[in-house]
C-alpha cells in the first residue's frame, strides 16, 4: 500500500511538473472569470494604455494650448482608471 502511494504520489508530481513547465498550472487553479470581471480587467489595461499614451504627449507637446489639451486628456484618464479600479474592487476582481 505504501508503494501505491509513492508511485501515485510521484504520478502526480510528474503531472504537475510537467504542466508547471507548460505554464498551465495556472489555468487549473485560477477561479473562472465572470464576463463582466473579464470587460473590467480589459478596460483597465485598455486605460493603463491611453495613460502611458496621454503622458507622452503631455512631454513632447510645446504648445501653450496643447498643454492644457493635455493635461484634461491625462485627468480624464486617471478618473477613469480610478473608477475602474473602484468597480473592480467592489466585484473582487483579481489579476490573477
Amino acid at each position: 500500500m505504501l508503494i501505491n502511494r509513492i508511485i501515485a504520489n510521484s504520478f502526480d508530481y510528474t503531472i504537475i511538473k510537467s504542466l508547471c513547465k507548460a505554464g498551465d498550472v495556472m489555468f487549473l487553479f485560477s477561479k473562472k472569470r465572470s464576463p463582466k470581471d473579464n470587460y473590467l480587467l480589459n478596460e483597465i489595461n485598455k486605460t493603463k494604455i491611453a495613460m502611458e499614451a496621454a503622458y507622452s504627449n503631455f512631454q513632447n507637446v510645446v504648445d501653450p494650448d496643447l498643454i492644457d489639451s493635455c493635461i484634461y486628456e491625462l485627468n480624464a484618464v486617471q478618473n477613469r482608471y480610478k473608477f475602474l479600479l473602484r468597480e473592480a474592487k467592489e466585484s473582487d476582481t483579481t489579476y490573477c
